[in-house]
């Protein structure tokens, strides 16, 4: 599983998990390496702060006006708690494998990256990518 396969590099569990049980059907975990769900984690986290941007402006100048406004909130109080929150959620789908990053793999990514071996290659002149993420748990 890659980071942009589903909703603009956004998780959705849903599909996960319906993707998920479909491989079990045919006797295949739904591999996500390590780093793919620290990406997801990221990119949810920043929808989650970007709630309270521009809407808690608006609210708080309804609140000026005299109006009775419920600005937005969340039990999460703060990025690193949305992130621990979906992990969990994300490992808690059955037949999907959190596949850990090794140091070797790591090492072979950045590797990959820094000297733009396949499938590192650049992105609006920013060196990305790398293939050493490795498929075994």
């Amino acid at each position: 599983m890659d980071a942009n396969a589903l909703d603009r590099g956004r998780p959705h569990l849903g599909k996960l998990r319906n993707l998920a049980a479909r491989l079990k059907v045919i006797g295949l975990p739904l591999w996500v390496p390590e780093p793919v769900a620290w990406e997801w984690a990221q990119h949810i986290a920043e929808d989650w702060q970007a709630q309270f941007g521009p809407a808690g402006t608006a609210y708080r100048r309804l609140g000026d006006a005299g109006l009775q406004v419920t600005p937005p909130s969340s039990p999460y109080p703060d990025q690193e708690a949305v992130q621990d929150a979906f992990l969990k959620s994300l490992t808690e789908i059955e037949n999907i494998a959190v596949v850990p990053l090794s140091a070797a793999n790591a090492r072979e990514g950045l590797r990959d990256q820094i000297l733009q071996r396949a499938p590192g290659r650049r992105k609006d002149s920013v060196k990305t990518g790398g293939r050493g993420l490795g498929l075994a748990p």
